[in-house]
């Protein structure tokens, strides 16, 4: 559930954001609309996704590509969802969701940079989880994304625990190899640990000088 004093915060930028450009600004629902990847490709390279070093899809021609089939694909199974902050007919942040199971997962989100000063990412992913509760009959909604993300976070504040589950399919040997991957990540996560106290307690002894 989203605090009180962030949705006061969403709510005053959406209405200044009406007030300034004369428009009105509405959740419009985009799923069935073969316009809206194209709309989404051009947003995304708007911002710093699109500049050096950015990983917005139209950078690339195979991640382009790779990103129209992917939504074709899940589009063709009714398990899409895309929905666009409007101001009037024009799209200012664009969110595309997933259905899985009984859950819903946030995959990608872009918003048009030039109007940046007024939050339409986190306006639109608070409208579109009303959306989702709504119209739909999830359970829940998930934002796969780094513990650190305070985007993600200050929106969607419950956490989930994920497990991760090794099945071997091949012969033998592989179901070999997928029985010690976990004791082999538990090693090498403890080597890096005693790397790291290392380098700590390296930094932390005084220095001589030579004379």
């Amino acid at each position: 559930r989203v605090q009180g004093k962030r949705r006061r915060e969403i709510g005053r930028r959406l209405r200044l954001l009406a007030k300034e450009t004369g428009e009105e600004v509405k959740l419009v629902d985009r799923s069935r609309d073969p316009s809206s990847l194209g709309d989404f490709l051009e947003m995304e390279m708007s911002g710093w996704k699109g500049g050096e070093g950015g990983g917005a899809f139209a950078l690339r021609g195979d991640t382009s590509a790779w990103f129209r089939e992917w939504s074709q694909r899940w589009g063709d199974s009714d398990r899409l969802i895309v929905l666009s902050l409007n101001i009037g007919p024009t799209p200012v942040a664009m969110q595309y969701f997933v259905r899985a199971g009984e859950g819903i997962f946030c995959f990608r989100i872009a918003h048009d940079d030039a109007f940046a000063k007024y939050g339409p990412g986190a306006a639109l992913l608070f409208l579109g989880l009303s959306f989702l509760r709504d119209k739909t009959d999830a359970a829940w909604v998930e934002a796969p994304t780094d513990k650190n993300n305070s985007f993600f976070l200050s929106l969607l504040p419950e956490r989930r625990t994920l497990s991760n589950i090794l099945i071997g399919t091949g012969g033998l040997v592989d179901r070999k190899l997928v029985s010690i991957l976990p004791t082999t990540s538990r090693l090498v996560a403890a080597q890096s640990h005693t790397r790291s106290r290392w380098v700590q307690w390296r930094t932390r002894q005084p220095r001589t000088l030579s004379e």
